[in-house]
């Protein structure tokens, strides 16, 4: 299973079965945040392509461009077991490409989670990861390695040439399918002439907690776009490359069944070794339920001068951003992004908002404007959770 389907199975079946808090975890300890790199998060497909290390990226792939993908997975029981049982998730995947330069690109995607008679989907989680740049991840392959792999296939990985109906039209494609272990199959369709996914299906039947359950996750392509992000050319500011990690505290509030429950929170971002304009961190939240009840999750994410609600803005991009400007409006999830209004925060700094919502979901992303550096969290999925941080220190 690659690192992109694992993402996927896990978010939507957390969404399906409507699990709350996160998973455990132990805390990062210095020096222990793994480094990632372009070459060893490309890997599955240097394996029968080798000559992506040296190719460049697709003229399309810019900081700045948006994939996104009608996704939905189910697990199911076999038959035969006791408490068969299943659960079933949909939603979307929305892939940003925040960074691009020599050697390497930076990915950061986002899952929307759709519930039952809902109009606008929930956030659901988040993952970002350095990538080649003829190779991102699950997302693209340099459409001149495809078809070579056509013309001079490499088990274990078939590639077949076919035409595939996309957006009301028939588009070039090219099929890479794989079945590399025992009762997994997988299978990929680009585009020929640019090389994005168009298709992505993974079926699997795994030992999973005591039984045999079977594995179905689906993502087609909905679009792609480019967004003009404000600063998104703008140099990464000095002091990410000196920063270890950025702390935020807060709280976790609960509204519902006529009750609002406050728990302490707290949010760390922890940096690893950063590229030229850009740093892949650890966003991990901790939320303490009660003296024996602590929930952790985290998330592996990249940022970047063009990521949107990232770990900076430029201060000469917030000085010149007027209030209320609509920054950009998503037609598949509904979420508008928008500049707030300043306001002074501590020490006589002026602080600068930063919000995507939709009826289901508010994320806000708070700037002080001399440094550019994130100073306030808010995550909101309504109607019953909000989560809100404010910056505590810095590492």
């Amino acid at each position: 299973m690659s690192a992109a389907t694992h993402f996927l199975f896990v978010t939507l079946a957390s969404a399906a079965c409507a699990a709350a808090g996160g998973v455990s975890a132990q805390p990062v300890q210095p020096g222990e945040f793994p480094r990632f790199t372009a070459m060893t998060d490309s890997l599955p497909w240097l394996t029968v392509m080798p000559q992506l290390k040296d190719m460049p990226a697709p003229e399309w792939v810019k900081p700045g461009t948006r994939m996104m993908y009608a996704i939905s997975g189910a697990v199911a029981g076999m038959v035969g077991h006791n408490n068969p049982g299943g659960a079933s998730g949909a939603g979307f995947l929305q892939v940003d490409i925040t960074a691009v330069e020599k050697g390497v690109v930076a990915l950061d995607s986002r899952t929307w989670a759709t519930a039952p008679g809902e109009q606008h989907p929930t956030i659901a989680g988040f993952e970002g990861k350095p990538f080649l740049p003829a190779a991102g991840g699950d997302y693209w392959v340099h459409p001149g390695a495809l078809a070579e792999l056509v013309d001079r296939p490499i088990q274990p990985v078939r590639a077949v040439r076919l035409d595939y109906p996309l957006a009301g039209k028939t588009v070039a494609a090219i099929r890479l399918e794989s079945g590399r272990a025992v009762g997994e199959v997988q299978s990929w369709t680009f585009d020929a002439t640019s090389g994005v996914l168009i298709l992505h299906t993974f079926q699997a039947q795994l030992w999973y907690r005591g039984r045999h359950v079977q594995h179905l996750i689906r993502a087609e392509l909905v679009g792609v776009r480019h967004i003009a992000w404000p600063g998104a050319d703008e140099p990464m500011p000095e002091w990410v490359a000196k920063t270890r990690a950025l702390n935020l505290a807060g709280k976790q509030r609960y509204t519902g069944m006529g009750q609002v429950i406050d728990f302490p929170a707290t949010a760390k971002y922890t940096f690893a070794k950063p590229g030229a304009g850009f740093v892949p961190y650890r966003q991990s939240f901790v939320v303490q339920q009660g003296p024996l009840v602590t929930h952790t999750v985290d998330w592996d994410r990249t940022g970047g001068s063009g990521a949107i609600g990232g770990l900076w803005m430029s201060p000469k991009t917030l000085a010149a951003l007027k209030p209320s400007t609509v920054l950009d409006d998503d037609s598949v999830t509904g979420i508008r992004t928008m500049a707030g209004k300043p306001y002074a925060g501590p020490g006589g700094r002026t602080y600068f908002p930063i919000g995507e919502f939709n009826r289901a979901t508010l994320l806000e992303y708070t700037y002080d404007t001399t440094t550019g550096m994130l100073v306030a969290f808010q995550l909101d999925q309504k109607p019953t959770m909000s989560n809100r941080f404010t910056l505590q220190g810095v590492e």
